[in-house]
């Protein structure tokens, strides 16, 4: 028997759905253009990595300077009121969102965050 149908649906000819994505369409979108930058964060106050709405697929944060927290608007680093993902001093981690500026960071002091962006 051979399967014909790669569109995911099951029959007498795919007994075992399979799904083929070609990567040109969606989420699954190579990347055209890229970007980066950093900013300093402000101690106690959360801060967009990017002031203007820059359209991504995805970010990689990277905490160069310190320990910081990374999430929305409301993101925090204090301990006991912390909220978001904390990133440890040198590490990095990778964020699949539409928009470079929905990314807010925050720390116990200023430290420096380099990100880098794929469109």
């Amino acid at each position: 028997m051979t399967n014909k149908s790669v569109d995911g649906s099951v029959g007498q000819e795919n007994p075992l759905p399979v799904v083929i994505k070609d990567g040109t369409t969606g989420n699954d979108a190579k990347p055209t253009a890229v970007g980066d930058g950093n900013v300093t964060t402000t101690a106690g106050t959360a801060k967009k990595l990017i002031a203007t709405s820059t359209p991504c697929k995805r970010v990689v944060v990277h905490a160069v300077g310190g320990h910081i927290v990374v999430g929305g608007s409301t993101c925090v680093y204090a301990e006991g009121t912390r909220r978001g993902t904390l990133i440890h001093k040198t590490q990095k981690e990778s964020f699949n969102i539409d928009d470079v500026s929905k990314i807010y960071v925050d720390s116990a002091s200023n430290v420096l965050v380099s990100f880098y962006y794929e469109n």
